[in-house]
């Protein structure tokens, strides 16, 4: 279901559907449109490294395909990143011609080395002692750097607390005044710019947006720039914002994933008739006017969004009816329906005797969860010739813990030949092979390397527990360096054990 799309002003447009290969044929069809410049990189901004890969893989399937319905076409000269990247290469230092001055100093990086300078100069202070303290054995570099991940945070998401905290003025983000829990935020930001010495890109947002605005808009944007599959404006009315000064130069198009049109239409005509925007979620009118329970609860970023873009939609047509829910085969389809229509289950949800669209497995343990997993999908393989395992998507909210479960019992990934029929696997009696990749996983995750340096960083201002000094001998660049077997790691816990040490 398709909402035509919207114009809010002369070069910024928003796209809505409740399907991304919907989304993907509406980006695809504007990308066929070369631009002015042939050589200019078409820029679109993804939530996710997964959503990433799939739309580049779908993007080939659309563009430059030899013949109709074959999926042989290159998607190339394509530059896909983050919201966040596309916010700094238009608001940040090298945008506004201060390439001498890169790198940035208030790169998040950066900026934990300089926060863990104030705690150290200035932890006996009043507002700061409980951050110096580490009566849990947190390490103080730890501190800093989740200092530093919420300042960035602020800076993109909060821009006029930064500048109310700067004028000296200790308020939230509502402007109402900090309690005590939140009081010393203020004063560790104050500090920080203090000793940076520059101002900060929420500091100057607002001239910068006039500058854009005014024409003054960094020669490397090309003239169009999509952002794709968002189901919230990331950093909210200050990035939103951005958008609309960046409109004014260059094409901008939203495409917008929102779970049911019929939600977010009803979500704007009642911030339409309140007679003040809602400031907090508190105030959020959708829960009020939003009549499936499972967007009540899950379609909580996209009511938000439509919040977000309802105050500039002169117009908005109501989307199509959905399929109703009584017509739908299965249970699934039904429930989909429903969500689509933003109507609330009838009691009739009993699945017919065969259908088996919508299945919960209770397991015991995140291992036999897996096991269990891939059982499922070898019966979807088997069950449907046709199904490959790019049609299948898994989802997983704690992906870290369970990626190396996942290799384990998935074993190694199944070469990238197409499936022929029955394999030697399958002839020989063994369990087969699937082809399948781990996405969205933290670069600690994917870089052993780099999580042996960031348990270097936090050990060194530890108190070099027993504990924590085995778990990093144990880690595997720090074997591989000092050639430690299981034996000798098991000799290291004895003789720690023997020598009754517990911190160093």
């Amino acid at each position: 279901m398709s909402q035509p799309a919207t114009t809010f002003s002369n070069v910024l447009e928003v796209v809505t559907d409740s399907r991304l290969d919907n989304l993907a044929a509406s980006l695809a069809s504007r990308v066929a449109e070369p631009l002015a410049d042939v050589m200019a990189p078409e820029w679109i901004a993804v939530p996710s490294a997964g959503l990433q890969r799939w739309l580049t893989l779908e993007l080939s399937r659309r563009l430059g395909t030899s013949g109709s319905g074959r999926h042989d076409g290159v998607a190339g000269n394509l530059d896909l990143f983050f919201p966040g990247t596309l916010h700094h290469r238009v608001l940040g230092p090298e945008a506004n011609g201060d390439s001498g001055v890169t790198p940035d100093p208030w790169d998040v990086e950066r900026m934990a080395w300089v926060v863990l300078e104030v705690l150290q100069e200035h932890g006996d202070a009043p507002p700061l002692a409980h951050l110096a303290r580490r009566d849990d054995g947190t390490s103080i570099w730890r501190r800093a750097r989740h200092c530093a991940d919420l300042f960035d945070r602020y800076t993109l998401h909060r821009p006029e607390m930064i500048v109310r905290w700067h004028a000296g003025s200790d308020v939230d983000a509502a402007g109402a005044p900090l309690g005590d829990r939140a009081g010393w935020q203020p004063t560790l930001w104050r500090l920080v710019r203090e000793r940076i010495g520059v101002p900060s890109s929420a500091e100057l947002m607002q001239d910068r947006l006039s500058a854009i605005a005014r024409g003054d808009c960094p020669d490397e944007v090309p003239e169009r720039v999509s952002l794709f599959g968002i189901t919230t404006i990331p950093g909210g009315q200050p990035f939103l914002g951005m958008l609309d000064a960046l409109a004014t130069q260059r094409d901008v198009h939203l495409y917008l994933h929102t779970p049911s049109e019929v939600m977010a239409s009803e979500v704007r005509r009642a911030m339409t008739a309140s007679t003040a925007p809602p400031r907090e979620r508190s105030e959020d009118p959708g829960t009020e006017v939003t009549e499936h329970p499972l967007l009540q609860s899950w379609g909580r970023s996209s009511r938000e969004a439509s919040l977000l873009l309802g105050a500039r939609v002169d117009a908005v047509e109501s989307a199509a009816p959905a399929d109703r829910a009584e017509h739908a085969p299965t249970l699934l389809k039904k429930l989909q329906a429903d969500i689509r229509a933003d109507r609330a289950p009838s009691e009739d949800f009993t699945p017919e005797p065969d259908d088996r669209s919508v299945r919960i497995h209770s397991c015991f343990g995140n291992t036999r969860q897996v096991e269990v997993l891939r059982d499922q999908i070898l019966h979807l393989l088997a069950a449907d010739p046709t199904m490959t395992e790019e049609d299948i998507v898994v989802l997983c909210p704690r992906l870290d813990d369970f990626a190396p479960l996942i290799e384990s019992v998935f074993g190694p990934s199944a070469p990238t030949a197409p499936r022929s029929g029955t394999d030697a696997a399958d002839r020989h009696g063994a369990t087969p092979s699937i082809r399948y990749r781990i996405t969205d996983r933290s670069l600690r995750t994917t870089h052993t390397l780099l999580s042996a340096v960031g348990a270097l960083v936090e050990l060194l201002g530890s108190r070099f527990s027993d504990a924590a000094l085995l778990e990093f001998a144990s880690l595997e660049p720090v074997r591989t360096r000092f050639r430690f077997s299981d034996d000798d790691l098991a000799q290291l816990a004895e003789w720690v054990s023997t020598a009754n040490t517990r911190w160093g």
